[in-house]
C-alpha cells in the first residue's frame, strides 16, 4: 500500500521494510547527492562502501544513483549505529587484513626469515640462568678493596664476554 504523504518516508525510518519512494523525487547523482546532504564527495564514497544504498546504471562506468528518501534513512540508521552493512564492510576490512597478514607470513616461511619462537625462547632462558649463577657466585669471592672492585668489575665483563651464545636453529 503506497503512502500518499510526500514527507512519510522521514517517519518510516523505525519500519523494518524500506520504504517506498515518493513519485516526486528524482534519483540523485553523486554530486547531486553532495549538494543534497552536505557530505564531501570522499564521505559518499566511504558511505557507498559501508553499504549506503545505491544503483548503477545500464552500463560499465555508468554513474552511482541516490534515492534521497532511503539514503536519509540510512544515514539517520548509521549515525544511530543500527546499520549492519557497517559492521559487514568492517568484517570484510579485518578478513582483507588477516588474509594479507598471512600471506607476508606464509612468504616469510618460504623465504627462510622466520624464526621458530619457542627454540629462541629455550636459547635465551639458558643464557639467562647461566648469567643468573655466575653472578650470584660473585658475592661470596668479594673483598672491599678498590683491586677487589676492580676484579668485580673484570669479572663481570669477562662473564659477559665469555657467554658463548648457541647457534639459533633456522
Amino acid at each position: 500500500m503506497p503512502r500518499t504523504d510526500p514527507d512519510a518516508w522521514w517517519d518510516a525510518a523505525d519500519d523494518d521494510a524500506a520504504p517506498p519512494s515518493p513519485s516526486n523525487v528524482a534519483p540523485l547523482d553523486r554530486m547531486q547527492l553532495v549538494a543534497f546532504t552536505g557530505l564531501t564527495p570522499r564521505m559518499i564514497d566511504k558511505h557507498v562502501a559501508s553499504g549506503m544504498p545505491c544503483t548503477r546504471g545500464a552500463g560499465r562506468g555508468s554513474p552511482l544513483r541516490f534515492d534521497p528518501p532511503t539514503v536519509i534513512q540510512w544515514l539517520l540508521r548509521e549515525a544511530a549505529g543500527e546499520n549492519e552493512s557497517g559492521s559487514l564492510a568492517d568484517l570484510k576490512r579485518q578478513a582483507q587484513a588477516l588474509t594479507v597478514e598471512r600471506r607476508q607470513i606464509e612468504m616469510d616461511q618460504m623465504r627462510g626469515t622466520m624464526i621458530e619462537v619457542e627454540p629462541l625462547r629455550n636459547i635465551i632462558a639458558e643464557c639467562v640462568a647461566e648469567l643468573r649463577d655466575r653472578f650470584l657466585s660473585i658475592p661470596d669471592r668479594l673483598e672491599t678493596t678498590a683491586s677487589a672492585r676492580a676484579a668485580f668489575k673484570a669479572e663481570v665483563v669477562s662473564a659477559i664476554n665469555d657467554l658463548a651464545l648457541p647457534e639459533i636453529p633456522s
